[in-house]
């Protein structure tokens, strides 16, 4: 019921009652836990079976997006790795520094953004996206660039931008069992467990 009713409106409450100086805490909360991440010398593990599919996956194109708080953390892992990427300021960008004729995957990391995905399914690149996201949130908001399409098999559906759109929340990133029954029952979304991931990475199609 607080999940479902007052989670929004507790939050804010909370937020207005704890501020810093009269500004949202949470970015100053942030900054400080930033701090203590480099205070440590060093910065929590990314997820290695991600990195490993990004180097064996069939898919040609990747968008990495990241609050500007982890950017730090995904550049290293990915350097560590020793896969090549490019940072972008926008989703626009992102897609034209794709090359089609690139013999590997291109990755390229992008700051969250609102219009980031509309942007991408504006682009002429691929064919298919397929979005995989921690936040149930965020996935709603996301639901409208269907249109009036409903994903059928595979969870795949059409979208007014000539495009095939997937939203799939990942189950590793959310521990909340109603969370995980909520975008279960939607029809315009999935639950992606680690392992699926994988196989539909390894299995992923060149023009997508």
């Amino acid at each position: 019921e607080i999940t479902a009713n007052w989670e929004t409106s507790l939050r804010e409450t909370l937020q207005v009652r704890y501020h810093a100086n009269y500004k949202d805490p949470i970015p100053v909360l942030q900054s400080i836990i930033d701090e203590k991440v480099l205070d440590l010398g060093e910065l929590p593990t990314f997820y290695p079976q991600v990195l490993h599919m990004l180097k064996s996956t069939r898919y040609q194109h990747f968008v990495m997006t990241v609050p500007p708080s982890d950017k730090q953390l995904v550049r290293q892992s990915l350097e560590d790795a020793n896969i090549s990427f490019e940072e972008t300021s926008s989703a626009s960008e992102a897609m034209e520094s794709f090359s089609l004729e690139s013999g590997e995957p291109a990755v390229v990391v992008l700051e969250s953004e609102e219009s980031g995905l509309q942007d991408i399914l504006n682009s002429s690149v691929g064919e298919t996206v397929v979005v995989v996201d921690g936040s149930y949130k965020r996935l709603e908001a996301m639901v409208p660039l269907f249109g009036d399409s409903i994903p059928r098999q595979g969870n795949i559906g059409n979208t007014p931008f000539q495009k095939k759109l997937s939203l799939n929340l990942g189950k590793w990133a959310c521990g909340n069992p109603t969370t995980v029954a909520k975008a279960t029952m939607n029809p315009w979304t999935d639950v992606v467990t680690m392992e699926k991931l994988q196989e539909s990475f390894l299995a992923g199609a060149q023009s997508q």
